[in-house]
C-alpha cells in the first residue's frame, strides 16, 4: 500500500469476499454454484501476497468447476459499493479492538518501534481506513490480482493413493450382507500411468481456464520499498525499554523478547547486507551453511 492509502489492499480483498458475486452472476448463484460443487474459495492477503485459497472435490469434475470461477474472479470481479462498506466497517471494528487487547496492543507498539511506524506491517488505524474509497481499493487490489503475475500452487493427490473403494451392500442401511454374485474385476490402472494421466488433464485445464485469462493493462504494484528496520544500537536508552499500561479486567502483563535473526525482507537492507559482509555471507555462494541451512527458510519467514 501507498503511504496515503494504507489499508487499501487488505479492504479491497475484503470487498470482493464480501461482494461474493462475479460477471453477471449473483451471490446467489455464486454460493449455489459453489455448494453444488462442493467447494470453497477464500481471498486473504499476508505480508507478502495477494492470494486466492481454493478447495475442491476431484469428483465429478470439481477442478473444471473451481477454474471456471478463478476465471471469472480474474477477469471480471464484482465491486459493489455496499460491500465495500462492509469491508470498510468489519476492518473499523478490528483496529478498536486491537487498541484494547493487551497481547496485540503491545505487539502493534513493538512492530512501529521497529519498522518506524510502516504502516504495511502495523496494524492500520481507523484515520487511514475513513480516507478510502472503492476506487482506491479497486487499484490497490487490480495492480496486485494482475493474470500476468499469477502464481499457482496446487496441493493434490495425483497417484490416487487416498480413494477407497466403497463396498457395495443391499438396503439403504448397511446390514452387513454383501452381495453374493460374481463381479467381473476391474481394471486397474497403474499408478505410474495414473499419476501421468491426472498430470496431463490438470495442464489442459490450466491452460484452458487461467492460461486463456488475458493479461490486464494496470501497472504492477510498487514491491521495491522494504521496510525501514530500527537498528537497536541507535536507540537511547529510554527507548529501547519501553512500557505501556492498558485497563485490564485482570492484572496480566506481555513481554515482547526479540533477538538476532535472519531479516524476513531478503536482500536490499543495508544494515543487515553489512553483517552479511563481515560474515563473508553471499546470496549466490554454492554452499552457504546458512542459506543451506534447513531451517533458514522457515527463519527468514
Amino acid at each position: 500500500d501507498k503511504p496515503d492509502e494504507l489499508g487499501a489492499a487488505m479492504v479491497g480483498v475484503r470487498t470482493i469476499s464480501e461482494s461474493g458475486a462475479v460477471s453477471d452472476f449473483s451471490r446467489e448463484q455464486i454460493e449455489l454454484f459453489a455448494v453444488s460443487n462442493l467447494m470453497s474459495v477464500h481471498l486473504d492477503l499476508n505480508l507478502e501476497f495477494s492470494y486466492v485459497d481454493a478447495t475442491f472435490s476431484m469428483t465429478e469434475n470439481g477442478l473444471v468447476a473451481v477454474l471456471e470461477l478463478l476465471h471469472l474472479l480474474f477477469q471480471e470481479p464484482r465491486w459493489e459499493l455496499p460491500a465495500f462498506v462492509r469491508a470498510q466497517q468489519a476492518y473499523k471494528a478490528q483496529a478498536n479492538a486491537v487498541q484494547k487487547s493487551l497481547e496485540q496492543s503491545t505487539l502493534d507498539r513493538l512492530m512501529q518501534m521497529m519498522y518506524s511506524g510502516d504502516g504495511r506491517v502495523t496494524e492500520v488505524r481507523v484515520e487511514d481506513l475513513n480516507k478510502l474509497t472503492l476506487n482506491k481499493v479497486r487499484q490497490a487490489v487490480s495492480a496486485q490480482l494482475r493474470p500476468q503475475d499469477l502464481e499457482i500452487n496446487l496441493v493434490a493427490d495425483f497417484e490416487g493413493k487416498s480413494q477407497h473403494k466403497v463396498v457395495g451392500v443391499e438396503g439403504a442401511l448397511s446390514t452387513g450382507k454383501h452381495h453374493d454374485e460374481e463381479r467381473e474385476p476391474e481394471e486397474l490402472e497403474v499408478p505410474a500411468v495414473a499419476k501421468e494421466r491426472r498430470l496431463r488433464e490438470l495442464d489442459e485445464h490450466l491452460w484452458t481456464y487461467l492460461g486463456s485469462v488475458p493479461p490486464t493493462d494496470v501497472a504492477q504494484a510498487d514491491t521495491s520499498r522494504a521496510p525501514v528496520i530500527t537498528i537497536g544500537e541507535d536507540l537511547s536508552p529510554e527507548d529501547r525499554q519501553r512500557s505501556a499500561h492498558l485497563e485490564d479486567s485482570d492484572e496480566r502483563a506481555v513481554a515482547n523478547i526479540g533477538g538476532g535473526a535472519p531479516n524476513r525482507w531478503g536482500k536490499g537492507d543495508t544494515y543487515h547486507t553489512k553483517v552479511m559482509e563481515s560474515k563473508k555471507f553471499s546470496w549466490d555462494e554454492p554452499d552457504s551453511e546458512l542459506k543451506d541451512h534447513p531451517l533458514y527458510p522457515s527463519m527468514c519467514l
